[in-house]
């Protein structure tokens, strides 16, 4: 959840032909999928009207955050 960082966007260790940083720490923890509710631009508000409320955001085992 989050912004564009929590989306992957300059992630320089994607090289652009794996996951973003979210995808690597998931197949690292053995998670057989993820999902990235962040969008880019989102701020805290976002996060809290939007993409708590996601029903997938609610059933998640692991969140990560990141937002400005």
């Amino acid at each position: 959840m989050g912004d564009s960082i929590a989306r992957g966007v300059g992630d320089l260790g994607s090289g652009g032909d794996v996951p973003a940083w979210s995808g690597r720490l998931a197949h690292r923890l053995g998670s057989a999928q993820h999902s990235i509710r962040a969008r880019a631009g989102a701020r805290i508000d976002d996060v809290i009207h939007h993409q708590l409320n996601d029903p997938v955001s609610q059933t998640a085992d692991i969140a990560l955050l990141s937002a400005g």
